[in-house]
């Protein structure tokens, strides 16, 4: 969480008072409040309850989460991750097909004269 600048409390201000309808004056006690949430699904919630579900009102709320709670940017990748030999061994592997897996299907194997009597599942 990080909190807005001086000048991105006016952008806020700004437009909250386009979807309700007020003076950038009259939005500014909503702004602050908006502004002390300090959980971003929360901030979602009151955002939803207070402005409402317009196009303006869902950007001005998606806006105001990314500015409030910035993701972290993934770090850079780092050599060869050492994942890519498992993913094209499952690549290159078939999966058994169920009557290849079933018991019910064996065979015996070996001479029918030498009396093996040897199972292949």
């Amino acid at each position: 969480m990080r909190e807005l600048t001086a000048e991105e409390r006016a952008w806020a201000a700004r437009q909250v008072a386009l979807v309700v309808g007020a003076t950038e004056d009259d939005a500014l006690p909503l702004v602050d409040f908006l502004l002390g949430v300090e959980d971003p699904t929360e901030l979602q919630t009151q955002l939803l309850d207070m402005l409402g579900e317009s196009p303006l009102a869902l950007d001005f709320s998606s806006e105001l989460i990314a500015k409030r709670f910035p993701q972290p940017q993934p770090s850079p990748a780092r050599g060869s991750g050492g994942n890519e030999g498992s993913s094209r061994r499952a690549e290159g592997s078939r999966p058994q097909s169920s009557e290849s897996r079933s018991h019910k299907g064996s065979q015996p194997i070996g001479d029918a004269d030498s009396g093996s009597n040897m199972v292949a599942y």
